[in-house]
């Protein structure tokens, strides 16, 4: 009889383990308009803090709103304008930071007509009291139009505001507040190259950011990694061998507090151009673990893309993917076999994903994005919030997850015929499609459904024109992407 039982306790805690992870269904923080693009952190005592940009008046009158959860975001205090927006400005861009004692930290700046003119910053205590007046810590001067600042707060509780400038100066500076004394020092600009830190983390005393990064002897903009350690900023690191850059910049850390980077390049193309080809590129900068990501490219619209390791040091990725006219919220993540994604919702009326944010606290991920097509018939914005849970082996504990990792195209280089590989765990719908560097549908493989066992097809590529291609399958929610090139 024990024995017996024993057996069942194992049966039913194997079931429990082999349980797939799913998101949540999402949770309304707020409706909006206009330019939204939240940001959001979490404190010590586990509430959640959403900051957002807030249109009045289209292109006149912008202000910045707050709300918080105390319940891991089930529910939702009402909104707040902490900007102290009287005389009607537009603000823009909003970030935020919690320090050890639970005190929020945000930044922004202020535009007005074609230019940036100032980075403001505001506080609350752990009382909830916002300042009641503003901090201005720089102003535009010519050629020098301040925006995109960002805000960390060290483990000694010195806060740091980072933000770059727009044409023709094009160069990083940054701000530190005192704990002791509570005064901000003086504008530093820490690179004489033209640099502009997009993303940043912190972990105790040393903040790594990722960005842009272009020394005297470069042609373009290089994707690079920076680092501000012991009181400076150290020569940015250049990982993209001289290339232009585009959109797509995110920094997470893993669980030993090293870096990772997602980044897009862009190939022989001209600045005010789109390119003919790209990638993405993951990188653990202590690993020198380079990778490159299948992602679909993304020309149709802005890209936002952020990266994350949740508990158990596997790395999640979320990004909007827009193909053929329609936004998809993509869910990657990194197994043995390569990167496998899920699709969390698509949107059918050209309307697109946005301001997409990923924070881990204890055992869950937490995304907050902002969803144009939920508030059908006006161009509002619901900005929403998910959950997911990570199982210990992540996305490879999932036995469909497991078959499509097999998934293989061969011989590439493609040249006429060639031949795709891969496995079913179960009867599934099945879509097989090649993709363009533009991320333009140019041929279907196959669409139908499948059994499950090994699979085989065959296609023809020498009906495209030299170049490369992805090759997407998909089943159900699962998707593999696999790069050819053909001759």
């Amino acid at each position: 009889m024990k024995k017996l039982i024993i057996a069942i306790t194992f049966l039913v805690s194997s079931f429990a383990y082999a349980q797939v992870a799913e998101w949540s269904e999402p949770i309304q923080i707020a409706v909006d308009s206009g330019y939204v693009k939240p940001k959001f952190c979490f404190d010590n005592r586990g509430w959640i803090h959403v900051v957002w940009t807030h249109e009045v008046e289209e292109w006149q009158h912008n202000d910045i709103y707050y709300k918080k959860s105390i319940d891991f975001g089930d529910t939702w205090s009402s909104s707040q304008e902490i900007s102290l927006n009287n005389y009607k400005l537009v603000y823009l861009e909003p970030w935020i930071a919690s320090d050890n004692n639970n005190n929020l930290h945000v930044t922004f700046f202020e535009n007005k007509g074609e230019n940036p003119i100032r980075i403001l910053y505001t506080s609350c205590d752990n009382e909830g009291q916002w300042q009641t007046k503003i901090d201005t810590l720089a102003n535009a001067t010519p050629g020098k139009y301040p925006m995109y600042s960002k805000v960390v707060v060290d483990a000694k509780g010195n806060i740091m505001v980072v933000w770059y400038t727009s044409m023709p100066d094009c160069k990083t500076y940054y701000r530190i507040k005192d704990k002791n004394t509570d005064l901000w020092g003086e504008v530093f600009c820490p690179f004489s190259q033209r640099s502009n830190i997009a993303d940043i983390v912190v972990t105790g005393d040393t903040i790594y950011g990722t960005g842009g990064y272009k020394d005297s002897d470069m042609q373009y903009d290089n994707a690079s990694y920076f680092t501000f350690s012991h009181g400076t900023w150290q020569t940015p690191v250049v990982l993209s061998n001289n290339h232009y850059e585009g959109q797509g910049y995110s920094i997470a850390l893993n669980k030993i507090k090293s870096p990772s980077i997602i980044y897009r390049e862009r190939f022989d193309t001209p600045i005010d151009s789109f390119p003919k080809d790209h990638a993405y590129f993951y990188t653990n900068i202590d690993d020198n673990d380079k990778d490159t990501l299948s992602f679909l490219p993304q020309l149709q619209g802005f890209v936002y893309t952020d990266i994350i390791y949740d508990q158990y040091n596997q790395a999640h990725v979320v990004q909007n993917e827009p193909i053929n006219g329609k936004d998809k919220l993509m869910h990657y993540q990194k197994t043995s076999s390569g990167w496998v994604g899920e699709q969390l919702d698509i949107n059918y009326n050209h309307a697109p994903f946005s301001g997409i944010n990923l924070q881990a606290y204890g055992e869950d991920i937490y995304l907050v994005y902002v969803d144009w097509e939920k508030i059908y018939d006006t161009w509002e914005g619901a900005i929403l919030l998910r959950k997911y849970t990570p199982q210990p082996e992540g996305i490879a504990d999932n036995a469909e997850v497991n078959a499509l990792g097999t998934f293989k195209v061969y011989p590439n280089p493609v040249q006429g015929a060639c031949h795709l590989d891969y496995q079913l765990a179960n009867t599934a719908q099945v879509d097989i499609a090649v993709y363009d560097m533009q991320g333009r549908q140019v041929s279907t493989i196959y669409q139908g459904q499948q059994a499950a066992g090994a699979q085989q097809l065959s296609w023809d590529g020498g009906s495209l024109s030299p170049g490369v291609y992805i090759v997407r399958l998909q089943v159900g929610k699962y998707v593999v992407n696999r790069k050819i090139t053909v001759k």
